[in-house]
């Protein structure tokens, strides 16, 4: 079930980061860039292979 729903929970965990760091104008720094950027890979990178073994006959 934590499978399924990772993609999720850590799309809303890095929305939530976004919105603090542009309150406290964190945006510009590589680093902060550098963490979401591959958190959103990572989100979206699981929900393809969720999505390609719900689809194969494994």
């Amino acid at each position: 079930m934590l499978a399924i729903l990772a993609p999720h929970i850590l799309a809303a965990a890095a929305a939530i980061a976004a919105v603090i760091i542009r309150q406290r104008d964190l945006a510009s720094t590589t680093q902060v860039r550098i963490i979401l950027g591959s958190a959103g890979a990572v989100a979206v990178l699981w929900t393809g292979l969720l999505l390609v073994l719900s689809r194969s006959d494994l």
